[in-house]
């Protein structure tokens, strides 16, 4: 497996440790209080200005160990902390078979939207050559800091706006420009980081995210993301906390649009594994369905309605031939 990125020359005020079975219990935790899922890992106030963070956790039993950096959140805007979801995505990632098989050493990850990078790191610590993306200037800095002389591990610029613009299906995006993410489209600061080169297109083996999803513009790129660079063939997965039910909805129906959802033997069906945090013994939505095999997307879509302010975590294989 490969080692843990090393902890970059920079004042750390804080380092913390999260065991895999402290992990495990918190998820627990979590299914009598789904709402937690939507807030951070650590819920202590830590906002003092320029304060780094480094949190150690163990994604599966006996290891690997991942090291994430944790920064202030004016100087990344959203997912400058360690969240609830991408913790649930690691650990699900660390212990799916499809991370633990034998491999050659040429399996490709890409991360969307990353910030801190724990599913990244977890799946690079994994074997995986594993691609961290992010627009934000703070946390590209982190970032790179965090990978720097590791290998198999990169960071590279990737502005969800941009990548619309640049291909022509943006246009029905409606775009808050007052968030500071919205506005990195034309910043002179975004030329000095390099961005996924065109090349890479379709090309990776595993496209992951967590908690993403906080604007409506965000619900119809993000499938975008995942057609253009989630090689036919390749395995997705996505965990999300569910702030806001129909813009889930629209992104689960985008997402399907887009061709990522693989169709079952009996269409309209698909080949789709879902999980969600809560009390499935209680959850009425849970208790009436089983929990493999094919499913609608009109259930999919019920499954979000009915875990409204929890978390779900969906996963699939891109077909490998459109429409297939």
């Amino acid at each position: 497996m490969a080692p843990c990125p090393p902890v970059p020359s920079r004042a750390v005020q804080h380092k913390l440790s999260v065991t895999y079975s402290e992990a495990r219990a918190f998820i627990r935790s979590c299914r009598a209080r789904p709402e937690r899922m939507r807030l951070l890992y650590f819920t202590e106030a830590r906002d003092q200005e320029g304060l780094q963070t480094v949190v150690t956790v163990e994604v599966a039993n006996g290891g690997p160990w991942v090291e994430v950096h944790e920064i202030d959140h004016a100087a990344g805007w959203t997912g400058c902390r360690l969240s609830s979801s991408a913790m649930w995505l690691s650990l699900t990632l660390a212990k799916s078979a499809a991370a633990k098989k034998e491999h050659n050493g040429q399996r490709r990850a890409l991360e969307l939207g990353c910030g801190v990078g724990l599913a990244g790191l977890t799946l690079h610590a994994l074997g995986f050559h594993t691609t961290l993306t992010e627009c934000l200037e703070g946390h590209m800095q982190n970032l790179t800091a965090c990978v720097e002389g590791v290998e198999g591990l990169r960071v590279r610029r990737l502005d969800w706006l941009e990548e619309a613009e640049w291909c022509g299906d943006g246009a029905e995006c409606d775009v808050d420009g007052g968030s500071p993410e919205n506005m990195s489209l034309k910043s002179l600061e975004s030329s000095r980081w390099s961005c996924l080169p065109r090349e890479e297109l379709r090309s990776f083996d595993l496209v992951v995210a967590s908690d993403v999803l906080y604007e409506p513009h965000h619900a119809m790129l993000l499938p975008l993301m995942y057609e253009r660079w989630l090689k036919p063939g390749g395995r997705w997965m996505i965990c999300l906390a569910v702030r806001d039910a129909p813009m889930l909805v629209g992104f689960l129906r985008r997402l399907h649009k887009e061709g990522i959802m693989a169709p079952a033997a009996t269409p309209p069906f698909l080949e789709v594994v879902w999980d969600t945090v809560c009390a499935q013994s209680t959850c009425s939505f849970c208790c009436r369905h089983q929990r493999q095999g094919p499913v609608l997307l009109s259930f999919l879509e019920e499954l979000v309605e009915s875990h409204e302010g929890g978390c779900v975590l969906f996963g699939g294989v891109r077909p490998c031939v459109e429409g297939s």
